[in-house]
């Protein structure tokens, strides 16, 4: 786990709150863990989404694509920071499909798993997914 990070703290703030704030509208019947997550881009724009269950739960949308996608959605690919919350006292790192997924955006993007615990962890995807899947070009 990397010690150093270059999100200033107001910043940080700003991502931990939004991503916060996300769980709140998390769509969990089945699970009942609500997550909620908060993605930082290059241009200091912060969009959040939380995740959204599904009976056939191989269609479930976490919390991470989807604050992600709604980035991307409306252009932004340069994604910096991902702040997870999860409503646990221990925070939780994203799942190999986020890992994946959110590699594509940048491999050094900062990850920073919160919960209502105090601990917090932090990553960078390239620590969290060291091989991930790309196509050479």
């Amino acid at each position: 786990m990397t010690k150093t990070r270059n999100l200033p703290k107001d910043k940080e703030a700003e991502l931990y709150q939004a991503a916060r704030r996300a769980a709140e509208f998390a769509y969990c019947p089945y699970s009942n863990f609500p997550v909620g997550a908060a993605v930082l881009t290059a241009d200091g724009r912060i969009f959040s989404a939380p995740n959204i269950e599904n009976a056939s739960y191989s269609v479930t949308i976490c919390a991470e694509r989807n604050a992600a996608a709604q980035a991307v959605a409306v252009g932004n690919r340069s994604i910096v920071a991902l702040a997870l919350y999860t409503r646990s006292p221990t925070p939780s790192a994203p799942c190999g499909a986020c890992r994946q997924f959110l590699s594509e955006f940048n491999p050094e993007m900062e990850i920073h798993c919160i919960s209502d615990g105090e601990e917090v962890l932090r990553f960078t995807i390239k620590e969290l997914l060291p091989k991930a899947f790309t196509i050479s070009p």
